[in-house]
Formats: structure tokens, C-alpha cells, sequence
């Protein structure tokens, strides 16, 4: 033994390291050499991880830096986890547990497209801040837009930031990207003429009344596919807002994202002569209300597909009444709050800075939503208010709930 060192032939070997520490020698041609075992694999044979270096401090802070890794479960520091395993894992594990699935289908389409063609046959454990610059590159020259870039860059951060939570990377090299410059379309509303020129050729289709409902009240296409009568009282001229149509590997109805999602919307004039002449229709058709309960049904009486929606209603519309490709139907929601050629109370909060946006959000989830509850109303929760008590302007514009039941929600819209 000579200075803590053991030579065994041409071979240098330093002092005998404890169980797990693994073992470190000096090779005849003066390379030091370091190796760890990291387990077995799922085919029983053990797996060990070599490192190398030109002194022995170098290989043992090698060996130090692995062993971290293996305390903070990092299964990546083998090297055999690439990026498109990780991500596969991600997308199935945590993404399609925990995220709508619309999100998911998203998220997917983002990772085969823009992410794994690119980098995914790189180690997690050697993908670093140049290596993305590099990959964003790639995709400019590629001609995909800033905003695609943009979101595969979204995507991937989330990913890595899973994957620093796990232990598997220390940081996320995601960090060392700018963002690209993503310019927001400007929607241009439609002027009340160009509206009046829409409305005119809703009156072709047999779904034509969906087009002017969702410029009335803002209601979004999803919506409108899921809406049926039970939902909608023409007498009192209101509509429930409850579910939404998803169209994801079929067509699936569910409960909007937020319970503001979840309202109640006061109907217009034009609003509640566009679901009449939809509800005379459909009873031509022979779709009956409780037989097809659907207000915008397809020609067999199902929920409609946005595509074929779009492409036999509001295509043919838009271009019947002169209005450019470039406005989409969701554009009528812009619209609706910009013109206001709805009542007051026909917004219906579809539109977070709406002035009449806090008077619908007033009778969120009532109950006794077409009817006024037995005995009159519901008792107050504000102090000396009666339950008969008519609600103030004050009150409707500040959104302030009101607890003197459905009657006091609608004198708000009357008033």
C-alpha cells in the first residue's frame, strides 16, 4: 500500500469503500475509473453505472453526485430515460388523471408534434438549457408560428417541473428559454348592420336561431349544443347554463370548467323569438320538446358535431350575410358585449368584465329556479331584510347576492 493506494499489477486501487459506496481504481493507462451498482433490472441482472476521470477526487465526486440522485428516487441517473419515455409516462400518469380531457388531447397532440421529433430521443438526465434553444430553433426554421412555439414550451416546462418534483432533475432547464412573441388577434365586432344582415340569413337553416341565441347572450358553442328545454323558460324569458357538449374521441357532455360556468341567463326580446321559432321547428320536424328534449338537435334528433355544425350552418350563414372568414362564431360573444344589443340583463356573466355581468351571477345554483319557493320566497341572509323585499340597482350592479329568492333576481332585470 502506498498513500491510501493498493496496486494489484498494472492497477491502482483505492482503499476498500464501504457497502454501496462503490469502487474506485486507477487503470494501467493512468484513467481513474469509477463504478456504482444502481440495482437489478426487471431481467435480474444487475445494473452498474461506470464513471471516469483524470484524478481520483473527480471520479469519487462523480460517484457522490450519482448517489444523490439515487436518494431523491432519480430512476433517470441509469440513462436510459429519454424524454419521450418521460413524457409518455407524464401524459398517462398525471396529465389524463388530474387535467380536463380536451387538456389531455392538447397536451398529447403538443408532445408528437412539436416536442419528442425533436428531442425525444435525449436523455432527461442530459437535457439542458442550449439543447432546448437549439430545439426552439429548429422549430422557427421549421416555419411553426410563435404561438405554436409558445406552447410547446408551456407543455414541456409543466413536464420538467413534474419531473424536478420527482427528483429526477434537479432544475428545469426550460428556465434558460424567452418566450416568443406572441401577437393577440384583435376581434373587430360586428357593427348592428352586419348583425342585422346575419340575422336575416339565420332565417335559411333550420339551426339558424342557434347563431342569433349566441349573439344575444354569449353563450358558447359547447353550450348551446347541450342546451335543452327543460333548461329554458320562455315565460320568464330565462335560460340555465348546466352543461357543456365535448367533442373528445366522441361527444361527451359535462359540467362547465368553473362554477361560474354554472349560471342562470336572462333572455331578450330577440333572444326569446329566436328559441320560439327554434321550439316551431322543431315541432315541424317532429322533434317533440319531451321526445328530443335537445334545442339545437342534428337531422336525427342527437347532439350536433362542432365540425359538421360549422360546416353545414355557420359557414354557409356567414357567407350568405357578407361577413369575412376571419370572424368565428366564438367572435359573436365579443360582439354581444361590445354593441350591446341585448337587454341589460341578456349578457348573462358570460363575460367577466360585463356591466351586467354580477346580476346573473346573483341566482348561481338556486334551486327553485322557474317557480318562486313556497311561502313566498327565502328567508334573508342580510339582517332586516324581508323576503318580499325588492331587490336595489345597487344591488344588481355590485353583484351582491340576494337572498330574497328567484322574484328579487328578476325585478333586478326588470327594473
Amino acid at each position: 500500500m502506498v498513500n491510501g493506494l493498493f496496486r494489484f499489477g498494472g492497477t491502482v486501487m483505492a482503499k476498500k469503500r464501504g457497502t454501496g459506496e462503490g469502487t474506485v481504481f486507477k487503470r494501467a493507462d493512468g484513467i481513474w475509473t469509477g463504478s456504482i451498482s444502481l440495482g437489478f433490472g426487471q431481467d435480474g441482472k444487475r445494473i452498474r453505472k461506470t464513471v471516469y476521470g483524470a484524478t481520483q477526487k473527480e471520479v469519487n465526486e462523480k460517484l457522490d453526485d450519482i448517489k444523490q440522485q439515487r436518494r431523491h428516487g432519480a430512476a433517470s441517473i441509469v440513462g436510459k430515460d429519454s424524454v419521450t419515455a418521460f413524457l409518455n409516462r407524464w401524459l398517462a400518469d398525471d396529465v389524463a388523471l388530474n387535467k380536463a380531457g380536451k387538456t389531455h388531447q392538447e397536451y398529447e397532440g403538443t408532445v408528437r408534434l412539436y416536442i419528442v421529433p425533436f428531442i425525444g430521443e435525449i436523455k432527461l438526465n442530459r437535457l439542458n438549457g442550449e439543447t432546448l434553444i437549439s430545439w426552439q430553433g429548429k422549430l422557427s426554421r421549421k416555419g411553426f408560428s410563435n404561438n405554436m412555439r409558445l406552447r410547446s414550451i408551456r407543455v414541456l416546462r409543466n413536464a420538467l417541473n413534474k419531473a424536478v418534483k420527482l427528483g429526477l432533475i434537479r432544475f428545469n432547464p426550460v428556465s434558460a428559454l424567452d418566450k416568443p412573441r406572441v401577437t393577440r388577434k384583435d376581434v373587430t365586432p360586428l357593427e348592428p348592420e352586419q348583425c342585422q344582415d346575419l340575422f336575416t340569413a339565420c332565417q335559411s337553416h333550420r339551426l339558424g336561431d342557434m347563431i342569433i341565441l349566441a349573439a344575444m347572450t354569449g353563450l358558447r358553442k359547447g353550450e348551446l349544443f347541450a342546451l335543452d328545454w327543460n333548461a329554458v323558460n320562455l315565460t320568464e324569458g330565462v335560460l340555465v347554463v348546466r352543461r357543456t357538449l365535448q367533442e373528445l374521441r366522441g361527444l361527451t357532455l359535462k359540467e362547465p370548467k368553473s362554477k361560474a360556468g354554472k349560471r342562470v341567463v336572462s333572455l331578450g326580446a330577440e333572444a326569446i323569438a329566436a328559441l320560439r321559432s327554434r321550439l316551431k321547428k322543431a315541432q315541424e320536424e317532429g322533434f317533440d320538446s319531451e321526445q328530443v328534449p335537445i334545442v339545437f338537435p342534428n337531422n336525427l334528433g342527437g347532439y350536433m358535431r362542432g365540425s359538421n355544425f360549422d360546416r353545414n350552418v355557420w359557414y354557409p350563414i356567414r357567407k350568405a350575410a357578407g361577413i369575412p372568414e376571419t370572424f368565428v362564431f366564438h367572435d359573436l360573444r365579443h360582439t354581444q358585449a361590445h354593441s350591446g344589443i341585448a337587454h341589460a340583463g341578456g349578457w348573462g356573466g358570460s363575460q367577466g368584465d360585463s356591466e351586467a355581468a354580477g346580476a346573473s351571477r346573483l341566482c348561481h345554483h338556486r334551486k327553485h329556479l322557474f317557480s318562486p319557493p313556497a311561502g313566498g320566497g327565502t328567508r334573508s341572509r342580510r339582517q332586516g331584510d324581508r323576503d318580499d323585499e325588492p331587490a336595489s340597482r345597487e344591488d344588481c350592479q355590485n353583484g351582491r347576492k340576494i337572498a330574497g329568492g328567484y322574484k328579487s333576481w328578476l325585478q333586478c332585470q326588470n327594473e
